[in-house]
């Protein structure tokens, strides 16, 4: 057969398969296979494809082909918009509290003198700088005499606060606390000559404490009672206390500062009015009730361990170094006669949350509480709530 015969014969041939491939039902497949794969493939090839011929079992490619080209269009405005933000879960915040807040804490102090019933504000009464209860030993080889000294209250306190009043120099309510308080104070010498100034005395109490803010600051009230057992005596006898404590903040029962000093001060003035049955004669021992009134003014220092000169700052206890410094003047209603005391305080906490320290004290001066002279050094292991 001569070569044109031939080249008639390859057409006749192909022409059935062609139509075959190129039908309009089917020419999304092909132009499938052809932008997948060029068009120097050859039928044989094209017939083989599965994608090819998974896409020929379409039962209806018109529709497939219409949903391809419409795809197409939109592709280049999809990847030209911008992403849309991922969506991020945001915390639910949790419910206000109440506007009035109950609570109930033990306390351990030393005695009432830096009691805050109210707060536990940093700075004012703080666990880490409050003075603790005190429990000391003492041997005297000279006098041939051994102390033991235990000077604590331990008091449940519940407490009644306004959570949220408004600070906008109205008179406002800020809450009412009630405590139940054990107080022991207790001085035991071993030697026959000093046991004159042994004191073992224990009471049982309540004190309630109410505040209103208004002004620059708050004033608190506060009415202690309690029943006073004294065992050396072998006596019974009551005690009631009222005070006033005034704050004006960042001058009264407020902390402050002075210059560059690395010392956070609070100074706290208040007025108290005492009903006891307390000494009158040191020589006799006679007591008798009196009602007594005064000023009692307090002095709280602490080192701010973050601005200490650098020299200093590496000495561990230098950070946790408190001290405190009181001064009561209280006189008879009955007789005039004056019952005032100091008391000087320093002490270094041994453990981070400060509830364990080592004390060194001074007070000289008539006690408040039983109206006993004082002259007394002591070095103490101190406790706190």
């Amino acid at each position: 057969m001569s070569n044109s015969g031939t080249w008639r014969w390859t057409i006749c041939l192909s022409l059935p398969i062609l139509a075959a491939v190129s039908s309009t039902s089917r020419a999304d497949c092909l132009d499938e296979f052809v932008a997948k794969n060029g068009s120097s493939g050859s039928i044989a090839i094209l017939m083989q494809d599965p994608a090819f011929q998974k896409c020929r079992g379409n039962p209806n490619p018109g529709a497939r082909k219409a949903k391809t080209e419409k795809a197409a269009a939109i592709a280049p405005a999809v990847l030209a918009a911008p992403a849309a933000p991922m969506a991020v879960e945001r915390p639910v915040p949790p419910p206000t509290p109440p506007e009035y807040i109950t609570t109930i804490y033990p306390m351990l102090r030393s005695s009432f003198s830096d009691v805050w019933l109210f707060d536990k504000r940093k700075g004012v009464s703080d666990i880490a700088d409050a003075e603790g209860a005190q429990f000391s030993y003492a041997d005297d080889r000279i006098a041939q005499n051994k102390t033991w000294t235990a000077h604590a209250m331990g008091a449940v306190v519940f407490q009644y606060l306004h959570d949220r009043y408004p600070k906008d120099d109205s008179f406002n309510f800020i809450g009412l606390s009630v405590a139940p308080f054990v107080q022991v104070d207790r001085i035991s010498n071993s030697s026959p000559k000093a046991a004159v100034n042994n004191v073992d005395e224990i009471s049982f109490g309540g004190s309630a404490e109410i505040g209103f803010d208004v002004g620059p600051g708050a004033n608190y009230f506060r009415l202690r009672g309690a029943g006073v057992e004294d065992r050396v005596a072998g006596s019974s006898s009551g005690s009631s206390v009222f005070e006033w404590i005034p704050i004006i903040d960042g001058v009264l029962n407020s902390p402050f500062n002075i210059g560059t000093l690395p010392i956070t001060f609070i100074f706290a003035p208040e007025l108290k009015i005492r009903y006891d049955n307390v000494l009158t004669d040191d020589l006799t021992g006679r007591k008798q009730y009196l009602t007594r009134g005064g000023a009692q003014v307090f002095l709280k220092y602490t080192g701010i361990a973050g601005v200490l000169p650098d020299a200093i700052k590496n000495i561990g206890f230098l950070s946790t170094l408190h001290g405190q410094t009181t001064a009561s003047w209280l006189t008879s209603s009955f007789d005039g006669r004056s019952y005032g005391y100091f008391n000087t305080s320093l002490t270094v906490n041994l453990d981070e949350q400060g509830y364990i320290g080592l004390s060194t004290s001074y007070t000289k001066g008539r006690s408040e509480e039983t109206g006993r002279k004082q002259d007394i050094w002591k070095v103490s292991l101190t406790g706190k709530l």
